[in-house]
């Protein structure tokens, strides 16, 4: 998940939802393409 609302409980929604990550903006691409890599 990428969002502009970086607070722990959103984060905690979103991975409670069945997120697999959250990332926050400004996004870094560097870090988006590791997560991306790593993917099964």
């Amino acid at each position: 998940m990428i969002t502009a609302y970086g607070d722990p409980e959103k984060q905690a929604e979103a991975m409670r939802l069945g997120a697999n990550d959250f990332l926050h903006k400004p996004l870094d691409f560097s870090v988006l393409k590791q997560k991306l890599t790593q993917l099964p």
